[in-house]
């Protein structure tokens, strides 16, 4: 196959969301990839192509011997978006001038769709479709056994956000069971495409409320997520006085530190002063084990 430089490619805005949706659409995906392209049957094949376009390509796959499709995920109206098509377009007919090319910008910002689905100029006509992720069918991406399809669902249509962010923990739940480091990275993928849906509140309280011990030390969006969390648990409790809540917000991080908690630890807690909690509080991440923890207490 003949390998052309592709430098006169532009180079799409930095998104603070490319990496999620690249990896979510490079991991398969097969729901999702039904509703977009009809079939699941694809083969990724992006090293087939010139570096420059591997890195920059959100996805490219084979459908059959002689059909490629393209996925562009867009969370913003690119105006530049039909020459940016076009620019992938050539690359793929130079390397093989018989392909048939299939392309999709796939949608997924929270402003209204305003992306021109072509690009029509004397003597050149490309057209591709444009789909708003809103529309598509949450249903099957939900029902998926794939981690991606699940996580991508909170892109697609919901009538109640909420609703829709406790079905994806759940279903990640089951799915990742007894698989710490899948979960993580499935739960910090949701968090980072939570702003596309202003969702990230709901997001973060329900990811902390979840019924499961995870090992956040190696995650650092899960880490800061619960740090904030229990940082705000320990202002609303001293502005309300309340310890029995300070108490509550620290078990559950203890839980997700150390798991299971004895009953001598559950009472050691409750029975404490706020002092003691504020202390537990701002060493829970310093400390190994949760007797170390709870150590300190006779230093305070």
């Amino acid at each position: 196959m003949r390998r052309r430089s592709s430098s006169f490619l532009p180079r799409p805005p930095p998104l603070k969301y490319d990496i999620t949706l690249k990896t979510l659409l490079m991991d398969g995906a097969p729901a999702l990839l039904t509703q977009l392209a009809g079939t699941s049957a694809i083969t990724l094949t992006p090293a087939e192509y010139p570096v420059t376009v591997s890195r920059r390509v959100d996805l490219v796959g084979r459908i059959e011997s002689k059909q490629i499709l393209h996925v562009e995920a867009q969370s913003t109206n690119d105006q530049r978006i039909p020459v940016r098509m076009l620019g992938y377009y050539w690359v793929f007919v130079e390397d093989d001038p018989s392909v048939e090319v299939i392309q999709v910008v796939l949608y997924v910002g929270s402003e209204p769709l305003r992306m021109p689905d072509g690009l029509s100029r004397a003597g050149l006509t490309l057209k591709y479709t444009v789909i708003d992720a809103r529309t598509l069918d949450p249903a099957p991406l939900l029902a998926s056994n794939s981690v991606a399809d699940v996580v991508a669902s909170f892109l697609c249509r919901a009538d109640n956000m909420e609703e829709r962010i406790r079905e994806i923990l759940e279903r990640l739940r089951v799915l990742c069971a007894g698989d710490d480091t899948a979960l993580g990275d499935a739960l910090s993928r949701l968090v980072v495409l939570g702003d596309l849906r202003r969702a990230e509140p709901i997001i973060e309280k329900e990811i902390r409320d979840m019924p499961i011990t995870i090992n956040i030390e190696n995650n650092p969006i899960l880490m800061r997520l619960y740090t904030r969390g229990l940082t705000e648990g320990k202002a609303e409790g001293k502005e309300e006085g309340k310890a029995e809540g300070k108490a509550e917000i620290l078990m559950r991080q203890m839980r997700h530190r150390y798991g299971a908690l004895p009953e001598t630890a559950v009472a050691t807690v409750l029975a404490a002063r706020p002092a003691e909690l504020d202390l537990w509080a701002d060493a829970i991440f310093e400390t190994d084990s949760l007797a170390d923890l709870l150590a300190r207490r006779a230093e305070a």
